[in-house]
This record gives C-alpha cells, sequence and structure tokens, in this order.
C-alpha cells in the first residue's frame, strides 16, 4: 500500500471521525450530575434516575466504542507507519528502477544508432554486392563467348588442317618435321621471314609464292561458299525427299499386299519392293514371283517369266482374278484379248464380251444389214 492512495485517505477520514464522536461523549457527560437544581420531585427524580442509568449505559457503549476505536486507530497508525515504510522502500526500488530504466533507455539510444549505421552499411555492402554479381555475370557470359569462340576456331583449325592434308598429301613429311607448339612454330616463321627480308635471289619466286597464295585464298573461299551452298541444296531436297519417300514407301507397301494377294489366289506367290541399290535416279520397283511349288522366288524381267503352258484349271483362277481386279465402281477399264474363251468362266455383271470377226470372207462394213441377214434366214427355213 502506498501513500496518497484511496484507501490511506478513507483511514485518516475514519480517525477523524472516531475523535469527534468523543468529544461528542464528553460533552454529554458534563451535564449529567446528580445533584441538578432543576429536580424538584420525586417523579422527576425517579425519571432523571432512569434517565441517568440510560445515559451511563449510552457512555458505558460510547466508551467501549472509544476503546475499539482507539485500538483501531493505533492499529491504523501502525498500519500506516507500515505504508510509510514500505512506500520509502518502493519509492527508492522506483528511483533504482529508473536510474536502471534511464541506462537502458541510453544504451537503446545507442544500440538504435549502432543499428541505422549497420542497417547502412548493409544497404551500402548489399548494393556494392549487386554491382559485384553484375560484373561477375557479364565476366562468365564473356568467358561463355570466348570459350565458344574458342572451340569454334579449333574446331575450324581441324578442318583446315584435314583439308590441307587432302589437298597436299605429299607435304606430310614436311609438317611433320614441324614442333607442336604453336610458338616454336611462330618463332620459325618470324625467323624465315627475316631471312627473306634480307634475300637477295630471285624475286620471282616470291611473285609466284604470292600469286599461289592468293590463288589458294580464292579457291578457299570459293570451296566455302560451295560448301554452304551444298549443305543449303541438302537441306531442301531433304524437305522435299522425305514427305516423298514416306508416301513412296507406303504405296509400295499397299502394293506389294495387293500384288501377293493377286498372286494367292491363283495359286502363286508374288511380292512387290522397292531396290534401293545405288543412286536415287537407279532406283526401281521390282516383281518377284513363284509361279511353280518346285521353283524359287525370282525376280520378273523380260527374259523371265512364267514359261507359259497354264491349263484350263490355272485359266479359270487367273481370269476369275482378272474379273475382280477391273469389275466394279471406281476401278480401271480392262481390255482382255484372247484367241479363246473356255468354259466354266465366272463373269461379273460389268463384264461385256466383243466378239470380233475379221478375215478374207468378212463382208465390208457398208454391206453389214441385220434386217437382211434375217430375211435371208427367214427364206431358208
Amino acid at each position: 500500500m502506498l501513500l496518497g492512495t484511496q484507501e490511506t485517505e478513507d483511514m485518516i477520514n475514519r480517525g477523524v471521525d472516531v475523535f469527534s464522536q468523543l468529544a461528542a461523549i464528553n460533552d454529554k457527560a458534563a451535564f449529567l450530575t446528580p445533584f441538578k437544581k432543576y429536580v424538584t420531585s420525586e417523579k422527576e427524580l425517579l425519571d432523571a434516575k432512569h434517565a441517568t442509568n440510560i445515559q451511563q449505559n449510552d457512555i458505558k457503549a460510547q466508551l467501549r466504542r472509544r476503546q475499539q476505536l482507539v485500538a483501531y486507530i493505533s492499529d491504523t497508525k501502525t498500519k500506516i507507519r507500515t505504508l510509510e515504510a514500505d512506500a520509502a522502500k518502493q519509492l527508492s526500488g522506483s528511483r533504482e528502477m529508473v536510474s536502471n530504466l534511464m541506462t537502458i533507455t541510453s544504451k537503446q539510444v545507442e544500440f538504435d544508432l549502432t543499428s541505422t549505421t549497420m542497417e547502412h552499411r548493409v544497404t551500402v555492402i548489399s548494393r556494392v554486392l549487386s554491382e559485384e554479381e553484375a560484373k561477375l555475370q557479364r565476366l562468365k557470359d564473356e568467358y561463355d563467348d570466348v570459350k565458344r569462340a574458342l572451340v569454334d576456331e579449333a574446331r575450324h583449325a581441324v578442318k583446315l588442317k584435314e583439308r590441307a592434308e587432302r589437298a597436299a598429301p605429299e607435304n606430310h613429311p614436311a609438317f611433320d618435321c614441324l614442333p607442336d607448339s604453336a610458338v616454336e612454330i611462330h618463332a620459325q616463321v618470324e625467323s624465315i621471314t627475316v631471312a627473306l627480308a634480307h634475300f637477295r635471289g630471285d624475286l620471282r619466286v616470291l611473285d609466284t609464292y604470292e600469286q599461289v597464295q592468293k590463288e589458294i585464298e580464292e579457291a578457299e573461299a570459293k570451296l566455302a561458299r560451295m560448301e554452304s551452298s551444298f549443305a543449303t541444296l541438302q537441306d531442301r531436297i531433304n524437305a522435299i525427299k522425305d514427305p516423298w519417300y514416306a508416301q513412296l514407301t507406303d504405296v509400295v507397301s499397299k502394293i506389294n499386299t495387293s500384288f501377293a494377294q493377286y498372286f494367292k489366289d491363283i495359286g502363286c506367290v508374288g511380292e512387290v519392293h522397292l531396290n534401293q541399290d545405288g543412286e536415287m535416279a537407279k532406283w526401281g520397283i521390282e516383281r518377284r514371283a513363284q509361279f511353280r511349288a518346285t521353283g524359287k522366288l525370282t525376280t520378273m524381267t523380260a527374259e523371265e517369266q512364267s514359261g507359259g503352258g497354264m491349263d484350263i484349271y490355272n485359266e479359270r483362277k487367273v481370269f476369275s482374278r482378272i474379273t475382280k481386279s477391273s469389275c466394279g465402281s471406281q476401278l480401271p477399264q480392262y481390255f482382255l484379248i484372247t484367241p479363246k474363251l473356255i468354259t466354266g468362266l465366272e463373269y461379273h455383271p460389268d463384264t461385256k464380251v466383243l466378239v470380233i470377226l475379221n478375215g478374207p470372207y468378212n463382208i465390208l462394213q457398208a454391206e453389214w444389214d441385220v434386217d437382211t441377214f434375217v430375211a435371208k434366214r427367214q427364206k431358208l427355213i
């Protein structure tokens, strides 16, 4: 409990009220005497005595209350002194806390200043770090570009070396005698250049060398252009060839399926395939067939054929296969010219048979009259 609080004020006010009550009781006791002059009769005396007893009881009760109040006041004073001591201790502790708070506040200010300085340093360091990272990335990119250029130059050098070896194989021994280090080769070139600068021989040799060197450079440039043009043309050819080749192989596959089925229907074996031997101009379609069980699958040419001699059974199968292939909707027209037609053939509804009469005994076309022929026939009947 601290001084100046509402609880302390209430205790002090209750003590003032107790002292006021004690003063009032003392004032009443001063007027209570057994020999007052205005008591004149016995009745009044009895009433006064009774009143006196009542007042005495009241005074005793008030005295008891006074004693209680005195004890309460004494106890309250003791509490007040205790509270004052506690308040002094708390005040001392508060002063120490305020001192500590001021110390902490001072350190906090110093920390804030240090933190602000550190944040500024971190910002500066971050900016510098970002700039250095950007520089590092640029250096990496430049390194990658130089590395790629070096690899390209190395490949180009290898190609030039291979081209030089193919162009002048007789110079291989001379190249084998050269050192492997580029520095040593440059040193030899400089030495030879200095020697040539002091050369006093036939200058036409140098002119011839320069002319040949120029022609070589022109030829290499022309070769590079031709190689580039060849690569472009090769790409264009492949762009046309690839879809064409896919369609070609698909068509050949379909033809082979139909051809094999046709030969199977007539009791033979046949196949069609694309011959890709050699250049594209020499490609062709090859037909292979096996007409007899004892024979073998061979390529059909002008010299290689079935050998003839089909019997009536095989002729019927061939005619049936021809009829199926040429009759029906969306099929090409087919003409079969034969000197004879055997019996037992299967005709399709679209099949038409044309009998052609020709020879020295046939009449002229202008004399051909069906009505005349019918009339003559009727006369004979």
